[in-house]
């Protein structure tokens, strides 16, 4: 089922908003991926080094937090760090979903350089919303030091991929949407057709489920909400929660809150199933 014009522009508006409304809170900082200046906020705990977790946005982002996430993660004796993917906002490069993945892993590698930020040995975790949950675990199945990762809201892009192949009208409709987003501000890509091709190319590398054994040594937290109607429990979330366990990865915790796509009426609750999660399964890993 393709998404609607209204839907999708409408939540494009509120995720524009939400970001430039939290895009001062945090300190300014910046890394390098493949040569590009990336731009983020770093979130940091009262007591340092602390557990750290990496916080990314959907498409086509912010500059701020992440569904209030760095606030709260920071006021619980955690660190987060939010930063905008290459191409989008201030950051240098040119977006797409591959190099979505390499700089998750670049912001990795820029937090195990700060020492003062994480300490040896205590965890390192990787969360993401809407687009970004999908370059959380791909992230996660390529790097086996992010061995917690939270998925909320998150895309499975072979399911983009294959409404695609099924409607004309619906790779027409995305080709012309992403044309916009990608030409220009905020965002700087491939341009519309370019970016499809690129999704439809890459489909079985873009499932999650073909990177199920990568998982398997992980601990994940996938979160759907019953009144999305984005990345739907039954489109995306159920089935790639069924399809994982059933290629054997054990450690994966799935659930559910009554909400939309950007929870906005249960975010207490949400931040503290994933706070219980972090504190049990992820720092008793």
């Amino acid at each position: 089922m393709i998404r609607s014009p209204m839907i999708i522009a409408g939540l494009a508006i509120a995720v524009f908003c939400m970001s430039a409304a939290g895009q001062d809170v945090g300190e300014p900082i910046t890394f390098t991926s493949q040569d590009s200046l990336l731009q983020g906020r770093l979130f940091k705990a009262s007591a340092q080094p602390a557990p750290t977790v990496i916080l990314l946005h959907g498409f086509p982002g912010g500059r701020g937090d992440v569904l209030g996430f760095g606030q709260a993660l920071s006021a619980s004796g955690w660190n987060a760090m939010s930063f905008t993917f290459r191409g989008l906002y201030e950051s240098e490069g040119t977006y797409t979903l591959s190099n979505t993945v390499e700089d998750v892993l670049a912001a990795a590698e820029f937090l195990r350089s700060r020492p003062d930020l994480l300490a040896l040995e205590t965890p390192l975790a990787v969360l993401g919303w809407s687009g970004g949950g999908w370059s959380a675990l791909m992230a996660a199945a390529r790097d086996e030091n992010l061995g917690c990762a939270v998925s909320v809201a998150g895309a499975n892009m072979a399911v983009w991929a294959r409404q695609i192949v099924a409607s004309a009208d619906g790779r027409r409709f995305w080709e012309e949407m992403l044309e916009q987003l990608t030409t220009g501000s905020p965002a700087r890509g491939l341009g519309g057709a370019a970016s499809v091709t690129h999704l439809l190319q890459n489909s079985v590398e873009f499932d999650l489920l073909t990177h199920a054994d990568a998982l398997a040594s992980n601990r994940l937290l996938i979160i759907g909400g019953w009144k999305d109607d984005q990345v739907t429990l039954e489109e995306t979330v159920l089935p790639l929660v069924r399809g994982l366990r059933a290629d054997g990865v054990e450690h994966l915790t799935a659930a559910t809150l009554d909400d939309d796509h950007m929870f906005a009426t249960t975010r207490p609750a949400l931040h503290e199933l994933v706070m219980r999660w972090l504190n049990g399964e992820c720092v008793g890993s």
